[in-house]
Parts: structure tokens; C-alpha cells; sequence
């Protein structure tokens, strides 16, 4: 079965595995997420997702995905979620598929609701031009 990839969906994923398939990231290498975590896919790029790892602990810089934002999986949906928006990961669509472990399932997938993705992507600079930032 093929992992569904769109804006606002959550997988868990190994950033080590990550970087061996193809990805890349805009943090330094000392401050990039080191173990698994859930990433969230805040857009599309042609074959690559952007991607950040969602973190369960809160730390400057970093925003909360409330709770009712979320939806899929226990393990996801009620823990603390916190990104870095500094830190984001280009990854293309095999890579994701590759490295990511998924939770959900097809009829109840992981994601992050849409209106609080689009303002995601408002604050990261690259939301769709119908967004309204």
C-alpha cells in the first residue's frame, strides 16, 4: 500500500533514514531533529514534500498544534505537538515512503487540519497563493 502524501498529513519517520534517501534541511546539522519523529507535511513541491518534525516538547521558537487540530492516531492526536519552523525538510515523495512508519490507517489517517496548515505555511513564507496570509 502506498502512504498518501498531501499538506497537513502527519507520518513518523527516521530524519537518519531521511537524509540517506535524499532529504534535506534548513537547520544547521547540530541543531536537526536526531531521533524518529512525526513530521508534518506543510506543502507540495513537485516530486518533494516540505516537511517539519513536530517535536512533543515546547522550547523557544516553536508553535503548538492544538489538540483540535489534529486528528488519526492516540499516539498522535493526544500528545503535545510542537515545530520548529526553522527547521524544515525537503524530502522527496520515496523518500518519505521509504523512511516513514504509519500509525493511522488509510480511513483515519494522521493529519493536521487544513486552516491551521495553511497558516503554516503563512508563516513560513511559501503558502498557496489562494491563501489568505
Amino acid at each position: 500500500m502506498t502512504l498518501s502524501i498531501y499538506p497537513g498529513r502527519v507520518l513518523h519517520a527516521d530524519p537518519d533514514r531521511l537524509l540517506r534517501f535524499g532529504a534535506n534541511f534548513t537547520a544547521t546539522d547540530e541543531h536537526r531533529v536526531r531521533s524518529p519523529h512525526f513530521f508534518l507535511c506543510v506543502n507540495l513541491a513537485g516530486r518533494e514534500g516540505l516537511w517539519v518534525p513536530v517535536y512533543s516538547q515546547d522550547k523557544p521558537a516553536r508553535l503548538q498544534i492544538p489538540e483540535q487540530q489534529k486528528a488519526g492516531h492516540w499516539a498522535w492526536v493526544y500528545r503535545p505537538s510542537f515545530i520548529m519552523p526553522k527547521q524544515v525538510w525537503r524530502v522527496p515523495h520515496r523518500a518519505i515512503r521509504l523512511a516513514a512508519r504509519d500509525y493511522s490507517t488509510e480511513s483515519h489517517p494522521n493529519f493536521v487540519r487544513e486552516p491551521f496548515v495553511r497558516a503554516i505555511g503563512c508563516e513560513l513564507g511559501f503558502a498557496h497563493r489562494t491563501a489568505n496570509c
